[in-house]
């Protein structure tokens, strides 16, 4: 995996969160970017890829590790999809179809990785086409841009909503998502993304970080059922009546040091 020293520009930042927020943080203004624009045209059709993934997964750096390295960050490389944490690599594909926002070209829509046993989020992509709850970042996000800008996604779960992001606007999305299984699933949703779209690099960047306050190293805690609600550090029984997952290792770093 590529090490890479990333420090973010002292201007303003539009920064929209997921649901899925490991840390709160939600904050908007503005950032000038130069890129290409993502429109409707440079995805040409709707496509769903059936059947199991045969995957050569990358295995995702320890947490002591990266702790110890506080300068550097280490992004994904797009070179193959980020190893979970059990032996099972395999995906539910189904299609992405991000609903058409007000003042932005038609949605295109894409694939996405999905959980195969029960999950809440996944469960609602395979009713309505897409997470609910990212439908109204677009229009957030038109209302806050000026030619361009930065969507940073913490939190970013399988990436349901970096990808409605990526399908619906001209943003730029920095994800954060420190949990393993998460990883899998979002970095295979972006390979199978970049077969069509070859210019996601430039678009999205991938951290296999938590933010948080402080620069640790912690264990997250995934509800079964619902992985989206996932606690650093502790095991609330709010919200995960079927109780967790076992910990994951992971990185914590906060965004002044990205």
């Amino acid at each position: 995996m590529n090490t890479r020293r990333c420090r973010c520009p002292e201007i303003p930042i539009t920064v929209l969160m997921s649901v899925f927020v490991i840390h709160a943080l939600f904050v908007t203004a503005r950032f000038q970017l130069r890129g290409r624009r993502i429109a409707a045209e440079d995805f040409d059709s709707p496509w769903v890829v059936q059947g199991p993934l045969v995957v050569d997964a990358a295995p995702l750096p320890t947490a002591a590790p990266l702790a110890e390295e506080a300068e550097l960050w280490q992004r994904w490389s797009w070179k193959r999809p980020i190893e979970s944490s059990t032996p099972l690599h395999s995906c539910k594909w189904a299609a992405l179809r991000p609903p058409a926002t007000a003042g932005l070209p038609m949605p295109a829509n894409a694939s996405i990785c999905l959980r195969l046993n029960d999950d809440l989020l996944c469960n609602a992509v395979l009713a309505h086409g897409h997470w609910p709850e990212c439908a109204d970042l677009p229009e957030l996000y038109r209302r806050a841009r000026a030619d361009g800008g930065i969507v940073v996604d913490a939190g970013a779960n399988i990436g349901a909503c970096t990808l409605h992001m990526l399908l619906t606007t001209d943003a730029h999305v920095l994800a954060f998502e420190p949990g393993a299984d998460n990883l899998f699933y979002f970095s295979s949703s972006l390979m199978q993304l970049r077969e069509f779209f070859t210019n996601a690099e430039q678009h999205l960047q991938l951290y296999p970080l938590a933010v948080g306050a402080a620069n640790v190293s912690d264990e997250l805690h995934a509800t079964i059922g619902n992985a989206g609600h996932s606690v650093i550090g502790q095991r609330p029984a709010l919200y995960a009546p079927r109780g967790h997952k076992p910990p994951q290792a992971i990185v914590v770093r906060t965004m002044d040091d990205v």
